[in-house]
């Protein structure tokens, strides 16, 4: 079995920036809102959710929230918890 070392798992580079902290995440998903490449979709209920595409369609990386600031600041929390950063946990 292959010994790793926790200095040798790194993240991808690409991730370092954008999840780094809440406040470069909230800009990376606005950026990406800002481009029409992902979209935020209010559903019958009032609740809005982010979609990673352009289509609108959600998948399982979708979250709702009651509000289009919300949605952003909880996905960006969910991403970053998924990759591993410390900061999306406290």
């Amino acid at each position: 079995m292959t010994e790793f070392r926790r200095s040798e798992m790194r993240r991808p580079e690409t991730t370092t920036k954008q999840w780094g902290s809440l406040e470069t995440g909230v800009e990376y998903v606005q950026n990406k809102l800002d481009n029409f490449e992902w979209v935020i979709s209010p559903d019958y209920w009032g609740n809005y959710w982010i979609c990673t595409n352009p289509v609108g369609v959600c998948d399982e990386g979708s979250v709702y929230a009651p509000s289009h600031e919300d949605v952003i600041e909880l996905f960006v929390v969910v991403t970053a918890r998924r990759i591993g950063y410390d900061w999306a946990f406290e």
